[in-house]
């Protein structure tokens, strides 16, 4: 807690994105959608949960406050047990690529963005 203030520097209201997640590893931020701010990929290494899958998945806010967020796309549906991901302009295109490593998966693998980038 931020000694300065007595609610400390971080807001107490936490928004949960998504809690079907087991061992969520690997969070990157940026603008994959080109919609002028940033959404969120979010990886994960564990099987559970209905689908029994690992993989990655973005999310998108559903308001400008950031307080609602949705499940916008699956980047990776179960062929990919996520340790680590970083994101980079690979092919400088412009946007943001994928790259993550799956340790029980052993594999690296380059996920290219594709979408038509909207307003800079």
């Amino acid at each position: 807690i931020n000694p300065e203030a007595k609610s400390g520097l971080w807001s107490q209201n936490r928004v949960v994105i998504d809690n079907g997640l087991s061992q969520g590893h690997a969070l990157v931020t940026g603008d994959f959608l080109g919609l002028g701010y940033d959404q969120v990929a979010a990886g994960w290494r564990q099987k559970t949960g209905e689908d029994k899958k690992v993989g990655i998945r973005l999310y998108v806010a559903s308001n400008k406050e950031g307080s609602e967020w949705k499940q916008h796309a699956v980047i990776d549906d179960n062929t990919m047990a996520c340790e680590d991901m970083k994101a980079a302009d690979l092919d400088g295109d412009g946007d943001l690529d994928l790259v993550a490593a799956g340790r029980a998966t052993k594999n690296v693998v380059i996920y290219w963005n594709k979408t038509i980038a909207g307003p800079k």
